[in-house]
């Protein structure tokens, strides 16, 4: 499932991902038709900062990163894996 939906035939169904990587907020661009930009900038993935404009297609999206967001300590798994937040972002089905 997605947990961000973009009504719009411009953005894939599976346009981006964003995911804590290597120590920060990382979106990633899931080969969609329209592309993925980062302030402004074509990428295929990104690490963020809060105030950062992402547009997917025509779609525009400002990133909101809390004060503190990732100095916590990582959670792992039972098997010993580092826990991973992945956010999708998708078009509206």
């Amino acid at each position: 499932g997605c947990d961000v939906l973009l009504q719009n035939p411009r953005v894939s169904r599976a346009h981006a991902l964003i995911a804590y990587a290597s120590g920060h907020p990382t979106v990633f661009d899931l080969l969609s038709e329209n592309g993925l930009e980062c302030n402004g900038e074509s990428v295929a993935y990104a690490a963020m900062e809060s105030g950062d404009v992402l547009n997917l297609g025509p779609a525009q999206l400002r990133a909101v990163i809390p004060e503190g967001f990732g100095r916590a300590p990582a959670k792992t798994d039972i098997r010993g894996a580092t826990a991973t937040t992945v956010i999708p972002l998708a078009a509206w089905s």
